[in-house]
């Protein structure tokens, strides 16, 4: 239990120190909104159960008065904030120095593209965040799943594909002649796997992610996007691919974005969390190996799918005899 006493030092974490100020506030009376802007999803209501959480954990002595007050008064819309910002270099930091007249070792570098979707349910009056772009809308989980689904999806798809391919950045990848196909195709294929919400434009977005991947100024590394792969590939790739199959769709760019990351497990310079257990996936047959490489992602089902593992293994064939779209850069 968390102490109560005068004086306690302020808590280490930003749900504590979240939970610590709306206390605080609490004795104001004045309703909160709090928007919290990060690339997880639900995040507004995952936010509100854990400051939730930690306030029920304390020994506060107006902790019920406290949690009443925070279900009643404070708001916790969920939003949606896509830029792509690959990791700052050194040459990024001497350009910002340069550009700045000063040294910014905090300094990151973004995509001209911003979007900012909010979920229009706020506990007071609000900035018109809409006037300068912002879209308000009452649901954001239909723009979280397009971002996912297509925008992080064919990011890792390409990164994948080009690290096989020899390519260091993504728009090395579209300066390919196989660059633009797979991505419209990853996207046609996945795109029937999205809602129907009357103002999601598709092939809009998949025309904005094609001039995004190929902004020569980005820089952004194949290495960097294929990184913990284990942790990103279920809700960018395995949610959309269940669904799908579910529906009795053919999935083949999807299998062939599984075989590719497959291919990538088998290098010992793998960045993944889970790099030790994937790595011994390949202890097996290669079949064998793919389906325990899908047990580790967290998909039993799907390593059960004998069609889908035969499919990914035959793709994982033709990536290792260089077939597989041309790939090269």
């Amino acid at each position: 239990m968390l102490s109560d006493l005068a004086g306690a030092p302020a808590p280490a974490t930003v749900i504590g120190q979240l939970a610590t100020g709306l206390r605080a506030r609490r004795h104001t009376g004045t309703p909160l909104s709090i928007a919290p802007c990060d690339n997880m999803a639900d995040n507004g209501q995952v936010v509100r159960r854990l400051v939730l959480d930690f306030v029920a954990a304390t020994s506060w002595s107006d902790r019920d008065r406290l949690l009443e007050w925070i279900d009643s008064s404070i708001a916790f819309p969920s939003t949606v904030v896509d830029r792509i910002v690959p990791a700052t270099t050194a040459a990024d930091l001497h350009a910002a120095e340069a550009a700045l007249g000063l040294r910014d070792e905090g300094a990151v570098v973004g995509e001209p593209f911003t979007q900012w979707v909010l979920q229009d349910a706020f506990a007071a009056d609000r900035p018109r965040w809409e006037t300068t772009g912002a879209q308000l809308v009452a649901d954001v989980t239909p723009y979280q799943v397009m971002k996912l689904r297509l925008l992080n999806g064919s990011h890792s798809l390409l990164a994948y594909l080009g690290l096989a391919g020899g390519c260091r950045t993504v728009d090395d990848v579209m300066n390919t002649p196989w660059g633009e196909p797979i991505v419209r195709a990853y996207a046609t294929e996945v795109a029937q796997s999205l809602t129907s919400a009357a103002d999601l434009d598709v092939p809009a977005y998949v025309d904005s992610l094609l001039v995004r991947f190929g902004n020569h100024a980005m820089h952004h590394r194949t290495e960097q996007i294929a990184m913990d792969g284990s942790l990103k590939i279920p809700e960018r790739w395995l949610a959309p691919l269940r669904d799908l199959r579910s529906a009795g769709y053919d999935t083949p760019v999807l299998a062939t974005a599984l075989a590719a990351w497959a291919r990538y497990t088998r290098d010992e310079r793998i960045d993944d969390p889970a790099a030790d257990r994937l790595r011994q996936a390949w202890r097996h047959h290669q079949a064998d190996a793919v389906r325990e490489l899908l047990r580790i992602l967290g998909a039993p089902e799907l390593a059960d799918d004998t069609p889908l593992v035969a499919e990914i293994d035959a793709r994982l064939h033709a990536q290792d005899l260089g077939i597989e779209a041309g790939l090269s850069c």
